[in-house]
């Protein structure tokens, strides 16, 4: 009689972070659902330790693959899901079922709705001598 192998068991339950490949990739998606319409300086100030040059890619990767689509604004462009594609209704699903699963998301993107963004008031911040006006 021949012994039946050992299956691999997964130790640790599924990230839900992880639905779209990577969790780069999920959560810029879910945060443009959620906000409706955002650009990659609102989607990265929601996801920390991440910048904004990478939201920016992951948001043009998938205005190539046609689930978001672009408008043009004063300063910069504005991202928000693609009603006409073939799987809108699906990724809907998908990010709303997300959403639920993941609710600190929502908050998080609430709260940077209310709030005004930060400003800086100096872009050389720690480069100015003492009791110097100018650099």
């Amino acid at each position: 009689m021949i012994a039946a192998p050992n299956v691999p068991m997964r130790r640790s339950k599924i990230d839900a972070r992880f639905t779209f490949g990577d969790k780069n990739r999920t959560l810029p998606l879910l945060m443009v659902a959620i906000r409706g319409k955002a650009n990659a300086d609102q989607v990265a100030r929601c996801i920390p330790r991440s910048d904004v040059t990478t939201v920016r890619h992951v948001l043009l990767m998938f205005m190539a693959f046609g689930v978001l689509k672009r408008k043009r604004l004063s300063r910069g462009m504005s991202f928000e899901l693609d009603p006409f594609h073939e799987l809108a209704a699906e990724i809907r699903n998908v990010l709303s079922d997300l959403d639920r699963a993941m609710p600190q998301w929502r908050v998080i993107a609430e709260n940077d709705m209310r709030e005004p963004r930060p400003r800086t008031r100096e872009s050389h911040v720690g480069r100015r001598k003492p009791k110097r006006w100018k650099w």
